[in-house]
């Protein structure tokens, strides 16, 4: 379609600086603009009832009279240079009398709404970026100017749309860990809690390996079974590898399809921890030397590929032991017990080819989540809508929201 137009601007300017040019000439823009939207409205809806394509409740396609083609300007929509106003188009259906609207469905603005769908993707991905105020000023640095509540309830609204899933066509391996929050009343009162699962190959939009196939938000140690209940659900995976950080809250969502693999890095992390416990001194001759064995068990041909690795086993595991019988000689009780607990889910990414032995990604994950969590109190719902924009724009970009892609509107 095609349309010539000639408008004619009085601009009335104070002096010549560009700066000064440049906002007279938005305020002008905005009324050139109007006028512009109002003539394309008029000329397509008159077009459309020509040809029947607008419809009465009645079934009537054909038969209107206009009521208003130049009535008040009573819709109003927020634009990059400012609000604009436009006229309620509507006409009148001959044969059972009903009042139709026009102005909105034509230019595609839902009901409402003063906002036009890509500004209401854009202003929630703003908002799950970084704060709510520090989003309103820059957008309002490009001429979009919003209230915090209106930014609040897109993010919300956005937020609601998105449902992460697990996908069949992936890999049947992922991560899982949880991070606190803050929430009302408490400094770290609840989990945020996420499944990864492993791609065929990076998704060229993030460049990741890797995406968000579960999000939860609930208290500590709990809803792990909710998170992981889709893995069970998924027939086309005979089972199911997951690399955890030995956090035992998730063996509430354990079952016969899901096996685990403990976190490597962290086993020799968490260990440390348990010297302090059992009072060995840190970096003396002992320390040292189970720092050193411990690496061996957990990394040693971690590197090379699984056949390799499986060939390593035996000797990781008698590094295993070694720990085991020093720490019973020695009476290191919080480290023998850690170690025994552990060792049985150490060896599961042995068994395939591209299986994870650590949760380095998930880790990954929760730095971006507590990025954007740490600043502000939460309720659960708002911040599993938060991190649903979030986790989606940074791992998930490749797949739709309600029919529409990041890369359409941003």
């Amino acid at each position: 379609m095609r349309k010539e137009f000639t408008f004619t601007l009085t601009i009335d300017y104070p002096d010549t600086k560009l700066e000064t040019l440049v906002v007279v000439f938005l305020q002008a823009i905005k009324g050139v603009f109007e006028s512009f939207v109002h003539q394309i409205s008029v000329e397509v809806a008159e077009k459309e009832i020509k040809e029947g394509r607008i419809t009465c409740t009645c079934g009537e396609k054909h038969h209107f009279i206009w009521k208003t083609k130049h009535g008040k300007n009573t819709v109003f929509v927020l634009m990059p240079f400012g609000k604009i106003t436009l006229p309620q188009l509507q006409i009148q259906c001959k044969k059972c009398g009903r009042k139709l609207f026009l102005t909105r469905s034509l230019l595609g603005v839902e009901k409402r709404k003063r906002q036009i769908l890509k500004d209401i993707y854009r202003v929630a991905l703003a908002g799950a970026l970084t704060t709510y105020r520090v989003a309103a000023r820059i957008l309002s640095f490009t001429g979009y100017k919003i209230g915090l509540s209106t930014l609040w309830k897109n993010l919300q609204n956005i937020g609601k749309k998105i449902h992460f899933s697990l996908l069949e066509k992936e890999k049947s391996c992922g991560e899982a860990d949880g991070t606190g929050i803050p929430v009302q009343g408490k400094k770290k009162g609840e989990e945020a809690k996420i499944l990864l699962q492993e791609r065929q190959q990076a998704s060229p939009l993030t460049g990741k390996n890797t995406r968000i196939a579960g999000l939860l938000v609930d208290n500590y140690h709990a809803g792990w079974d909710k998170l992981l209940k889709p893995i069970q659900e998924k027939h086309s995976f005979s089972r199911f590898f997951l690399v955890v950080d030995g956090d035992t809250g998730i063996n509430q969502g354990k079952h016969p399809g899901i096996v685990f693999q403990r976190c490597l890095w962290h086993v020799s992390y968490q260990l440390k921890y348990f010297l302090r416990l059992d009072r060995v001194r840190y970096r003396s001759s002992e320390w040292t030397n189970i720092v050193a064995e411990t690496g061996k068990a957990c990394f040693l041909g971690y590197k090379n590929d699984w056949q390799t690795r499986l060939g390593y086993q035996s000797e990781r595991r008698q590094h295993i032991q070694n720990l085991l019988d020093l720490f019973h000689e020695k009476g290191r009780k919080h480290c023998f017990y850690y170690l025994l607990r552990a060792q049985k889910d150490m060896f599961a990414c042995d068994s395939e080819d591209g299986l994870p032995g650590t949760t380095s990604r998930a880790e990954r994950v929760m730095r971006t989540i507590n990025q954007r969590m740490d600043v502000g109190v939460w309720k659960r719902e708002g911040a599993t809508n938060v991190l649903a924009v979030r986790l989606h724009y940074y791992y998930n970009r490749d797949e739709a929201i309600d029919g529409v892609y990041w890369q359409d509107v941003i």
